[in-house]
């Protein structure tokens, strides 16, 4: 019996040991883990040099009306691939939103495309209210085929388009659209 007893003593000793470790563990790499995780990575912006011409696509807007990205040949276009449950993207868009009231609608065009097909356009309502965006319209890509088109591969994914619509910049990821220096190239397009 007293054997029993120590063999008992020993494996909850052994038990507790274990779970002291466990939870040492648990904290020092996953929770920093977890932590990193909600850091946004910066965007890797590639230059499309030569530009090229921008593959033809459509998408819908709020009414279920259908648009060609023709529509906006002679405007600079700021085309953004996005997803209401993608962090950057919910980051990205309220810039968006103030670029529109510094460069104005006259020249330059700003066409959030939401691929969240599953999503309902009163929830995509809900989602701009929530987030102050005020100027930007709700437009979907509920088929993806504006997706494919511009061979994106994540969200978001956002194209520079010159009034030609030739793509000169394609940006995957997270940039910080306030930046002084993304507001002169986009000025000087």
């Amino acid at each position: 019996m007293a054997k029993e007893s120590q063999n008992f003593t020993i494996i909850s000793l052994f038990a507790i040991i274990l779970a002291f470790t466990g939870y040492i563990v648990y904290n020092k790499l996953f929770k920093k883990i977890e932590l990193e995780s909600y850091d946004i990575p910066k965007a890797e912006i590639g230059r499309i040099s030569p530009p090229e011409p921008l593959p033809l696509f459509n998408f819908t807007d709020e009414n279920n009306k259908l648009i060609n990205i023709e529509q906006y040949k002679g405007k600079v276009l700021i085309i953004n691939f996005w997803a209401t449950w993608c962090q950057p993207c919910v980051k990205e868009l309220p810039q968006f939103d103030q670029m529109i009231e510094i460069f104005g609608e006259e020249n330059m065009a700003i066409i959030p495309i939401s691929i969240d097909s599953a999503v309902s356009l009163t929830r995509l309502k809900e989602f701009y209210q929530e987030h102050n965006i005020n100027n930007l319209a709700i437009y979907r890509d509920l088929d993806l085929k504006a997706y494919a088109a511009v061979m994106s591969y994540g969200v978001p994914t956002t194209l520079i388009v010159d009034r030609d619509l030739n793509a000169h910049l394609k940006v995957s990821g997270y940039l910080n659209w306030e930046d002084p220096q993304i507001m002169n190239l986009l000025n000087s397009l």
